[in-house]
């Protein structure tokens, strides 16, 4: 059986390395990359949204507009 659902980024419930990178996003940069990726109107599994989150970081980067310097600090900040 194949179920399919719609479900926002801001509500998916990410693991691993997703779910580190998710606690450092905002809602509204959650929103951004969801639109980008809704653009091409391509389903997407629950794996492959896990993993675009925890390795293409270099992409959704761009897509909100946070440099890599930018985004490593955020790391930092939480480990001082």
């Amino acid at each position: 059986m194949k179920v399919t659902k719609e479900v926002s980024l801001s509500e998916f419930e990410f693991w691993g390395s997703a779910k580190i990178n998710r606690e450092h996003l905002t809602t509204k940069e959650l929103d951004t990359i969801e639109d980008c990726i809704s653009e091409d109107d391509t389903q997407w599994s629950e794996t492959e949204v896990n993993d675009f989150i925890s390795f293409d970081e270099e992409i959704w980067l761009e897509w909100i507009g946070v440099s890599q310097e930018e985004w490593d600090a955020r790391f930092r900040e939480e480990a001082e």
